[in-house]
């Protein structure tokens, strides 16, 4: 699992970027609402050529 921070979530469009440890930043989709700032683990997927975060936990 990769750890990280969400760097910002738009509850309205269910969609936001979490920045990773390593700086590296990756895009997440989500039904249930992420709050700025707040750390999360996360696996990495494939999704049509492009990195994004899924299962998205708190840490």
């Amino acid at each position: 699992m990769a750890v990280g921070t969400v760097k910002w979530f738009k509850p309205g469009k269910g969609y936001g970027v979490i920045k990773q440890e390593d700086g590296n930043e990756v895009l997440v989709n989500s039904e249930t609402p992420l709050r700025d700032g707040a750390r999360v683990s996360f696996e990495l997927v494939d999704n049509q050529g492009m990195q994004v975060a899924s299962n998205v936990q708190p840490a």
